[in-house]
């Protein structure tokens, strides 16, 4: 049980809750059938209501301590078993605590002028009815890792004073020299919190906001020859931002690049997108990553409208392999108006889903060192950019093809 409850923490031994399932996770889910019980709270519930979800897991939990707890009780295991559990709960939040004094401390410093806490606030930007862009300094010694996310605490919106929701960083730590790291979040409005939040958003205004992070185990991209980054979705499914893990890979890459430091030679961009005013959400920050390109870096963008030009009633079914649709290289000229990121020659825009297990494969025959390839989408993304990774090669091992490694993120904004 003390493996349990250290596994299953916000701030545990390994990663953390982010990250894709702990070991943490199927210790419980084993506890749960001796017990003679199968509960699942799964991705459809935190997908739709994360408040709900959250409330359901702390009721649960809770209820398997105290049911172990009086179970053990007499047989000498509570001083082995949920006493150390208890411990290393009340460890852990303590350490969050500290994490968030230490990195909201204006706020908690009566000594603080109110314009130094005024540049803690956050700014909430509306980029379109369905997303915010959220931004908010913090001071240098806060330090994350590209794709890392962090738990965001509006005390002004939320509805308790522990609500809290991650979000995915899409800005890098990249300025040693800077006494405030800038933090760009682009949320994609749903219901409940973020809807609140975009209800009382307005460019005249600033938020207080404590923040806690950074989590999650993004891949460290490094000693590769060629990276290919995929986001999005590829059917009608519930979109979130998930370019924003992406875009935090891409602009780390291409800085590595421009600082002369160790990077990989070419970065394939692929964002699945249903709508093309979506481009809206990255363009500033893409653009300002894009400016300056160094020539020892290649790189590759393409964008994927998913949604047909025309609206449709046509359902897809969400396990589909995704892989047998025809795409479409040369469709700008049907578009009124397109974001200026199409103006550049490495930009490409298709229309129609993206055959992933053609781009992946090209892109293997192609190259001849190490391939990353990370992929952060929806559930039929994903499985599509599996299939097109397990291919068998034999013949290409055989001839000293390159070695491919695939990361899934599977959380977005």
């Amino acid at each position: 049980m003390p493996i349990l409850v250290a596994l299953g923490m916000r701030n545990n031994l390994i990663s953390s809750e982010l990250s894709a399932p702990s070991v943490g996770t199927y210790i419980c889910i084993l506890a749960w059938i001796h017990a003679g019980g199968r509960i699942t709270i799964g991705p459809p519930v935190r997908e739709r209501s994360y408040e709900l979800f959250l409330l359901a897991h702390f009721i649960f939990a809770f209820i398997f301590v105290m049911g172990t707890y009086f179970h053990a009780t007499g047989m000498n295991l509570t001083y082995f078993g949920v006493w150390p559990s208890m411990i290393i709960w009340g460890l852990e939040r303590f350490l969050r605590l500290v994490r968030l004094a230490v990195y909201n401390f204006g706020y908690l410093n009566p000594w603080t002028s109110e314009s130094s806490k005024k540049s803690l606030d956050a700014s909430v930007e509306i980029l379109s009815s369905q997303s915010l862009r959220v931004t908010i300094h913090r001071p240098k010694i806060f330090h994350w890792r590209p794709g890392q996310s962090a738990f965001l605490s509006f005390p002004s919106v939320s509805r308790s004073p522990f609500e809290s929701h991650p979000f995915t960083m899409s800005t890098i730590d990249d300025d040693p020299t800077s006494n405030q790291k800038k933090l760009v979040f682009i949320i994609r409005v749903r219901k409940g919190f973020t809807e609140r939040l975009s209800r009382v958003a307005s460019p005249d205004e600033t938020y207080k906001v404590f923040l806690d992070g950074p989590y999650s185990s993004p891949p460290i991209l490094m000693g590769y020859q060629t990276v290919i980054l995929i986001a999005g979705l590829l059917f009608h499914e519930v979109e979130w931002i998930w370019v924003a893990f992406t875009l935090s890979l891409l602009s780390d890459l291409i800085s590595r690049a421009k600082r002369n430091e160790h990077s990989c030679e070419k970065v394939v961009f692929i964002w699945a997108l249903r709508h093309l005013e979506h481009v809206q959400w990255i363009e500033d920050n893409l653009s300002a990553v894009l400016k300056g390109l160094p020539s020892s870096i290649s790189v590759a963008i393409k964008i994927y409208v998913t949604a047909p030009s025309a609206p449709s009633e046509e359902k897809w079914d969400d396990d589909s392999n995704g892989n047998g649709s025809k795409e479409s290289l040369d469709g700008r000229d049907s578009l009124e108006s397109e974001p200026k990121l199409l103006e550049l020659p490495y930009v490409s825009l298709g229309h129609g889903r993206p055959d992933v297990s053609s781009l992946i494969k090209d892109e293997i025959t192609n190259a001849t060192g190490r391939i990353s390839v990370n992929v952060c989408g929806t559930q039929s993304l994903a499985e599509a950019v599996k299939q097109a990774t397990r291919i068998p090669r034999p013949l290409d091992i055989l001839r000293g093809g390159p070695t491919v490694t695939l990361h899934v993120e599977a959380f977005g904004n």
